[in-house]
């Protein structure tokens, strides 16, 4: 695949820090401060394409897409106050895969869903008990 000034902005815009977890949205409002002519369209099909590509993944939430950059097993915090996503270092899904196996089974989609609160809304950046 050819990579575009437009695909190398938005890979850019999604591995920086400045939005954590962006939707197609999020990316396309901050794209177009550099790109005032590019539609949403385009910023669908480029987020795709990474996706398909492996560059970046997926993550479906309650509601949009979110994207995130960070390809190292890992959860997500789906926070019930403020909405955001949390990476949450824990890598479940390889547990899961390796139990099915073991149970003869042909596991084909694992979809965790970890709901809660961030440190963020509890108002400390302490880990709740």
């Amino acid at each position: 695949m050819r990579t575009s000034r437009q695909r190398q902005l938005i890979l850019d815009l999604v591995r920086s820090r400045a939005l954590n977890h962006p939707t197609a949205q999020d990316v396309h409002d901050a794209v177009r401060d550099h790109m005032p002519g590019v539609s949403l369209g385009t910023v669908y099909r480029n987020l795709h394409q990474l996706v398909e590509t492996g560059e970046i993944m997926a993550v479906q939430s309650e509601g949009p897409v979110h994207y995130d950059w960070n390809r190292e097993p890992h959860l997500h915090l789906h926070c019930r106050r403020c909405g955001s996503l949390v990476d949450v270092p824990l890598d479940l899904e390889a547990t899961v895969r390796e139990q099915g196996r073991a149970l003869g089974h042909a596991l084909e989609e694992i979809d965790i869903h970890v709901r809660g609160t961030c440190s963020r809304c509890l108002g400390s950046t302490n880990k709740p008990q």
